[in-house]
């Protein structure tokens, strides 16, 4: 099942969304989401495309979604690098860019250990130095 919300101006997600079963892809790109349901806890969520938000942060319990491989959080105003993220195995494109981190923790060099599912990985135009 797929959920697409995209441009729809929510400014909440439900916490419901985060138990729908077989949900394998969502997109509530370009809203005015300021923050995610933390309820992902063993989705089966494969794709999660939440750019152009207001996001500050990922919730912890993307950490759990076994089956991710595509994040794209990209033009949001995260500022930490989301350590839950490492836990992916399966991870093949993360796209951070356009965002407001300042610092990556030694957690994210884990992720270049996993060169053989991660196929892409994008922090271009953060605050990093």
């Amino acid at each position: 099942m797929c959920a697409q919300a995209a441009m729809c101006e929510l400014s909440v997600l439900p916490d419901t969304l985060c138990a729908l079963r077989g949900l394998c892809m969502l997109d509530v790109s370009r809203n005015g989401l300021t923050k995610l349901p933390n309820g992902f806890s063993r989705s089966p969520l494969r794709e999660l495309k939440v750019s152009h938000n207001r996001l500050a942060f990922l919730p912890i319990s993307l950490g759990t979604c076994s089956e991710l491989r595509v994040v794209d959080a990209t033009h949001n105003a995260i500022t930490t690098f989301p350590d839950e993220l490492c836990r992916l195995t399966k991870l093949e494109k993360l796209l951070l860019h356009h965002n407001k981190i300042a610092v990556l923790q030694k957690s994210a060099s884990s992720l270049k250990m996993r060169e053989h599912s991660l196929k892409e990985i994008d922090l271009s135009h953060n605050e990093l130095q």
